[in-house]
This record gives structure tokens, C-alpha cells and sequence, in this order.
């Protein structure tokens, strides 16, 4: 004994799922559209510590003036010492940039495990965007190399990983 639907009122069915997924699909887009309009100008941080804009220059100049008065620090590497380091800092205080050739952090003591096969390699690494968004602020990340400091003129040079 057959008790499916007829092929009418399962196409009717199909009908209004499909425009139901339609509605909820420009529902999300407005929700994005008015997202974006509201941080117009500030600062977005994106995953992979890159900082991105989504406006040209600030509205606030009070805003500037704040950035502009923390003392500025950079951090170069992301190991043992530089890891430790950031977990410690006040942020609110500096201007933090991170120059480091490696995008995470490897907690070597495990290193012989994960060669026996005890411990998963991804387990003992750490991404660093994880260790500095932890803080809750903006900090400038590099995947870079330094090979240039000038620690009279306050200067670096930084080249670009292949």
C-alpha cells in the first residue's frame, strides 16, 4: 500500500523550502550588511592575525590620540621566551607588534611523543592568534623574518616567509 505524497504536493513542498532558504539567506545578508555599516572605520581583527580595515581612516580623533600615546613594543619570535612574554603583558599599555617566521607555538618536552605516535602532532602546537586574543586586544602579527635592527633610530626590517 502506498502512503507518499502526491508528486503536486510534494513539488509544492520542495517550492517552499526553497523559498524558505531563499528568505534566511537574504535575512543573513542583511545581518552582514548592517555588521559591517556599524564598524565602519575601526578596527576588524581577522583569524590568522591578520588586522584588517574596514574604513579608511578613523572617525574619533580622541581615538588616535590614545593609540598614539602607549609606549610601543615588539616582540620578536614566538617561542618559550615569547610566548611567556605576551601572556604576562598589559596590552592597554603598549603598542604590541609581532615579528615571528612561525604562526604558532610548539611545546617542544613533547616533541618525543608525538615521534612514538602517543601524541598527535596538533596537539602540542598552539596558535599564537589563540594566545593573543586571549587578551582581548589589537595586536600587530608579522609572519616574517627580522634580519635588520637599528636600535638607535628605533628601526627593523622585516622580509616576508617564502
Amino acid at each position: 500500500m502506498w502512503s507518499g505524497t502526491t508528486p503536486v504536493a510534494a513539488s509544492s513542498t520542495r517550492k517552499a523550502r526553497k523559498v524558505e532558504r531563499h528568505n534566511t539567506r537574504v535575512q543573513r545578508q542583511q545581518v552582514t550588511q548592517r555588521s559591517k555599516e556599524k564598524d565602519r572605520g575601526h578596527k576588524r581583527r581577522c583569524s590568522g592575525g591578520i588586522v584588517a580595515y574596514a574604513g579608511s581612516k578613523f572617525d574619533n580623533t580622541a581615538e588616535q590620540t590614545q593609540v598614539t600615546q602607549k609606549k610601543k613594543m615588539m616582540v620578536l619570535g614566538t617561542g618559550w621566551a615569547g610566548t611567556a612574554f605576551l601572556k604576562n603583558l598589559d596590552y592597554s599599555l603598549y603598542d604590541v607588534k609581532v615579528i615571528s617566521p612561525r604562526n604558532y607555538f610548539t611545546f617542544t618536552p613533547l616533541l618525543p611523543s608525538v615521534t612514538c605516535g602517543t601524541v598527535e602532532p596538533r596537539s602540542i602546537v598552539e596558535p599564537i592568534r589563540k594566545i593573543i586574543g586571549k587578551k582581548g586586544e589589537e595586536i600587530d602579527y608579522w609572519e616574517a623574518d627580522c634580519y635588520k635592527i637599528n636600535a638607535v633610530g628605533k628601526k627593523w626590517e622585516r622580509r616576508s616567509i617564502p
